[in-house]
């Protein structure tokens, strides 16, 4: 996957293909709790939807769809102790496949 941030078109469907390339960065860039977002290396579940899709409207609606998945704050919620880099990646997938609009 390339480091560089995708800039998605306001178009339907466009924040599911964030979470799918977000979760595709913490599988290859890895995962990381409490900071860490560093260009390149490991990122938090909000830091790997920021670096792949920038701020924009797609951006905007991941983080909101994924909060009400959750139905947490993503920051306690990747922060938990004990939470794994897999149950982050599946959350982020689960999201992008399941909530309907």
């Amino acid at each position: 996957m390339s480091l560089v941030s995708v800039v998605y078109r306001d178009e339907e469907g466009a924040w599911r293909k964030a979470l799918l390339d977000a979760a595709d960065y913490i599988e290859c860039q890895g995962w990381s709790q409490g900071g860490g977002d560093s260009r390149g290396g490991p990122v938090c579940m909000v830091g790997a939807i920021t670096t792949v899709c920038v701020y924009s409207k797609p951006y905007t609606r991941a983080i909101d769809e994924l909060k009400r998945m959750l139905n947490a704050h993503l920051m306690e919620w990747n922060n938990q102790p004990g939470r794994t880099k897999d149950e982050v990646i599946s959350a982020l997938r689960r999201c992008a496949h399941d909530v309907t609009d």
